[in-house]
């Protein structure tokens, strides 16, 4: 975390009736450890991929609760003693999560176990008359244009289900990894992310943030709203103006976000100076 951290979060968004289990993933569970638990770890550790005798007790319950895989989803936040403790439980036998929990709550070293959660986007508009910006002077943004505009160097990163580096209006702010060579495959910055030039798929651990279909469509919005290019007579204007967009997508769900706290540490770890989350739960 080398500058600034300005987390923004926007909740407010009508939430459907639904279950509580609605409210979570499926096969998901987050296992916190204590510091002074005992941890078996290989010389050369894959945080993506962890052999489950690596923490004591969990192998007995692997085949119980068919567990799949054991992670470190937060490995990137490598100064944070709390997150290198915290691991993310894949399993199958979704029909007994409670049980799942109990058994896990009861190991030695283990500080809590819980569901991961299914956070979803705030709600975007589709009022005609959405576009005409009025918010723009509501907040009285031109005349914060007259001291920032052009040559901003502040990064907001997106995380969000997808960014279209491609747009007009968004492809001129975008933000560039200075540590990372495009397309030579190797982690140049040694950040743990492979080809990350403006950003990166923390859901699916590509270097692709761009949208998969028309229906992840809410970050290339929110990307707009706070940093479409200004003054360049296309689209619309921004709040940012030429603020630089870092391009985190955090979900493999359209409408929903399932990598959003892995997007929130990949953005800070990466520089980010502001995260922008308009989303939920």
């Amino acid at each position: 975390m080398k500058r600034a951290l300005l987390a923004l979060l926007l909740l407010p968004f009508a939430l459907q009736a639904q279950t509580a289990q609605a409210e979570f993933q499926d096969g998901k569970i987050w296992l916190k450890l204590t510091n002074e638990a005992r941890v078996s770890s290989p010389l050369t550790e894959n945080p993506k991929s962890i052999p489950v005798h690596s923490i004591p007790g969990l192998a007995a319950l692997a085949q119980t609760y068919g567990i799949i895989n054991l992670s470190k989803p937060f490995a990137a936040a490598k100064t944070s003693v709390k997150l290198q403790r915290t691991y993310l439980v894949e399993f199958t036998d979704i029909a007994h999560t409670e049980g799942f929990l109990r058994a896990l709550q009861q190991l030695p070293g283990v500080e809590y176990a819980e569901r991961v959660p299914l956070d979803r986007f705030c709600l975007t508009p589709n009022d005609p008359s959405f576009g005409s910006q009025w918010g723009l002077s509501i907040i009285n943004a031109p005349a914060a244009w007259n001291y920032f505009s052009a040559g901003s160097n502040v990064v907001i990163a997106i995380v969000d289900d997808a960014v279209e580096r491609t747009h007009s209006d968004l492809s001129p702010n975008l933000w560039v990894n200075p540590g990372e060579i495009a397309g030579n495959n190797i982690d140049d910055d040694g950040n743990g992310y492979i080809d990350d030039i403006n950003g990166y798929d923390v859901a699916s651990n590509d270097n692709n943030p761009n949208p998969p279909s028309t229906a992840f469509d809410h970050g290339t919005h929110v990307a707009g709203i706070a940093s479409a290019r200004a003054n360049n007579g296309t689209g619309v204007a921004s709040i940012g103006f030429s603020c630089k967009l870092m391009c985190v997508k955090s979900t493999t769900v359209a409408e929903s976000v399932t990598a959003g706290y892995e997007g929130i540490v990949y953005a800070a770890s990466s520089g980010a100076d502001i995260i922008n989350m308009s989303w939920g739960g």
